[in-house]
């Protein structure tokens, strides 16, 4: 390995320089994109130590970019130390194209690149977990709401949109959301042994409570049936309270999954947002494991559906999109997106003076109302698409005091004691 004399270039891929005013050394690596963990180019400077002191001769220079290509070169080098976090999102990414989904991959980096990189992009892979339980501390109590990511933020700054919605702190759930996909995405990193034990060993997940829910009483169900016939959605709304469906899942409705003869709607597709890398869109897909489920319904709500599809057929013909394969559209025939559904739930609520509450609750109220009337969880399981009745009870037990209470007047019978 020689030295240019008119350049000081040891080799095609590496040469070394000297500052000037110290009239000390550092060597610099040109490394190729086939031995680097990311496939991408990567320039690397060696000084003595890594608090940046240059080496005091041409010797001591030479002799450790020596030491350093050879190292390189047989593949027993750690890149964590000199990778950003930016740098491995992006090597991540590639890597695990041919492992995992595209649109898991989407989600993984919509996640880091919306609340992670913008303020750790660009800290050494080595550091990232040192610096988690602040930034966890931040997201929760200055953190950027989704839909002002960093990337809308640099448009407005630069012309690009005439604003920018400013964000707010992060709930517990989002928060911990973020630890699991970093956890996961730094797995990776053990794997192509850049690290000898996963960086966020130590590091505990953000703690948070699942959000305590408000169901309609049958007095409020009431009245919003009378109140939501009104409304363009209000039959939607109406389903989810006496049917349990999740906002998703009216979204998806489709006739073809509502049997009227039978009265049974069949949830069997739903309508979701996925993230893709030329950005979130939404996407129909049939609901996992149980959740696919066939709900009876009860005779107002079959005789609403009727009378919808004779009014929604008559606006297709004067309109001319014809018959709809969807239940729920818009005056175009276009089936309405899970925020819609949602933001217009909430605004005709605050309209009729309802209690305000999110349209997943609708589904609690749902499921309420039935263990109000003492009907079998296993039932209750059913109808709602969990898992397992376990965790129906789980869900619905603490907000039902009056079912404890006649468990221990039962009791009370079976031993021959009263008060």
């Amino acid at each position: 390995m020689g030295v240019h004399v008119a350049t000081g270039r040891i080799t095609s891929d590496a040469y070394y320089d000297k500052i000037k005013i110290k009239k000390h050394w550092f060597y610099q690596i040109n490394i190729p994109a086939s031995l680097t963990p990311d496939g991408r180019r990567r320039r690397e400077k060696g000084r003595s130590s890594q608090r940046g002191v240059n080496f005091r001769t041409k010797g001591e220079a030479l002799e450790a970019m020596d030491r350093r290509l050879r190292e390189i070169r047989a593949g027993k080098i750690d890149f964590s130390g000199r990778m950003t976090l930016a740098e491995f999102v992006e090597a991540w990414a590639e890597h695990q194209r041919d492992e995992i989904p595209d649109e898991r991959i989407a989600k993984y980096r919509y996640t880091v690149e919306t609340y992670v990189i913008p303020w750790l992009g660009t800290v050494r892979l080595g550091d990232v977990a040192d610096r988690l339980k602040v930034h966890y501390r931040f997201l929760r109590t200055e953190g950027m709401h989704r839909s002002c990511c960093h990337r809308n933020r640099a448009r407005a700054e630069r012309g690009d949109v005439t604003r920018c919605r400013e964000g707010r702190p992060l709930s517990a759930s989002t928060t911990a959301q973020v630890h699991k996909v970093l956890r996961s995405m730094l797995g990776l990193a053990v794997e192509l042994d850049l690290f000898p034990i996963h960086p966020m060993i130590k590091i505990k997940p953000p703690a948070f409570k699942h959000k305590e829910f408000t169901p309609w009483s049958a007095a409020e169900v009431h009245r919003g049936t009378d109140l939501f016939a009104a409304e363009r959605l209000g039959l939607a709304w109406i389903v989810a309270m006496m049917g349990g469906l999740r906002r998703g899942e009216l979204a998806g409705l489709r006739w073809r999954d509502v049997d009227l003869d039978a009265r049974l709607i069949h949830v069997v597709n739903q309508r979701a947002y996925v993230h893709t890398e030329s950005g979130t869109k939404i996407v129909d897909r049939g609901p996992k494991g149980t959740s696919r489920r066939s709900i009876p319904m009860s005779g107002v709500v079959a005789t609403l559906l009727t009378e919808h599809r004779k009014r929604q057929r008559i606006e297709g013909l004067k309109h001319g999109y014809g018959s709809p394969t969807y239940v729920f559209v818009n005056e175009l025939g276009e089936p309405y997106s899970p925020a819609v559904i949602y933001n217009r739930f909430q605004t005709a609520c605050r309209r009729y003076g309802l209690p305000v509450v999110r349209l997943h609750d609708l589904r609690h109220t749902f499921a309420t109302l039935l263990f109000s009337e003492k009907i079998d969880p296993k039932i209750i399981q059913k109808l709602l698409g969990h898992s397992s009745d376990r965790l129906t009870r789980e869900i619905y037990i603490h907000y039902l005091p009056e079912m404890g209470a006649e468990a221990v007047a039962a009791l009370d019978k079976k031993i021959g004691k009263s008060a």
